[in-house]
């Protein structure tokens, strides 16, 4: 009994983590997005369909969405460097 309440607390600890990743990479996201009155309306429409979507997920669709998490961070990460490259550009221009 005891075996299977320490499992349950792992995977409850495991879930916590992975929720928190998400919440992470939402949040750089919605940081770089346009701040526009669409962006309003984009975050309620996902927010929405996030909650109506009920039941455990496939691993077919776990896969799918850890692939674009992946996409996304990749996607993240080469716009920050575009964006050094400019300033470092403009500055080097300015000086």
């Amino acid at each position: 009994m005891f075996q299977r309440v320490d499992e349950l607390e792992k995977e409850i600890r495991e879930r916590e983590h992975e929720v928190l990743a998400r919440d992470k990479i939402i949040t750089e996201l919605r940081l770089r997005m346009p701040a526009t009155a669409d962006r309003d309306d984009m975050i309620m429409k996902v927010t929405s369909k996030a909650l109506q979507s009920k039941g455990p997920f496939d691993e077919a669709e776990d896969y799918e969405r850890k692939q674009a998490i992946i996409v996304a961070q990749s996607t993240v990460n080469s716009l920050q460097v575009c964006q050094d490259r400019v300033i470092h550009s403009k500055k080097s221009y300015l000086e």
